[in-house]
């Protein structure tokens, strides 16, 4: 598959129900044709990895491969995360403030939580998970804006759930693109 093409399979996996070419314009970090996506949907089309929704002009992925596309998508993170390369987890949002409830909490169970899992295994106790993580979002504050992508949220988000509360922690100079944090603890927080 061409690289836009994955991205199109990774975000209709994460956006977890029937999407316009609109609505996935609008969550890609570069900025795309409409062409050019129109062409990558109709590519997967052609090979039984989309399928269309019952709304007209919108597409899905087969459950099968949603299932294999979100496998890879909580492998590929918790290893660039190891690494700590962020390259898919700046292209891609985990859980999208935009995403109705039931999607969003989707996103958490099926996504995020696994991948915090896995992190959880490879970083015991929790603080040395949770001093990693602030260092990457430190990490991500020294790169530009335009570089940050969703990184900055995914790692918020991460750290979120690991400690139930972002309270102290320095959130500025950072992109928060599409973060949820409605009903969050964030006393002493730097925005």
């Amino acid at each position: 598959l061409s690289r836009l093409e994955q991205d199109v399979i990774v975000w209709l996996a994460i956006l977890r129900e029937p999407s316009t070419l609109n609505e996935l314009r609008a969550v890609l970090v570069r900025p795309t044709k409409s062409a050019a996506l129109l062409e990558a949907i109709e590519s997967l089309s052609r090979r039984s990895l989309i399928e269309h929704g019952q709304t007209r002009g919108s597409f899905t992925l087969q459950s099968v491969v949603q299932e294999y596309v979100t496998a890879r998508l909580i492998a590929t993170a918790s290893e660039e995360i190891e690494r700590g390369q962020l390259d898919r987890l700046v292209k891609n949002g985990l859980e999208l403030a935009h995403a109705r409830e039931y999607v969003r909490q989707i996103q958490v169970r099926l996504i995020v939580t696994p991948l915090l899992e896995r992190l959880r295994s490879i970083y015991s106790p929790q603080a040395r998970l949770e001093e990693y993580l602030l260092a990457l979002i430190q990490e991500m504050s020294a790169r530009p804006e335009v570089e940050q992508g969703y990184g900055p949220a995914n790692l918020v988000v991460l750290l979120r759930l690991l400690c139930g509360n972002l309270r102290g922690v320095d959130l500025s100079r950072l992109v928060l693109r599409n973060l949820y944090l409605q009903d969050v603890a964030m006393q002493d927080a730097r925005l």
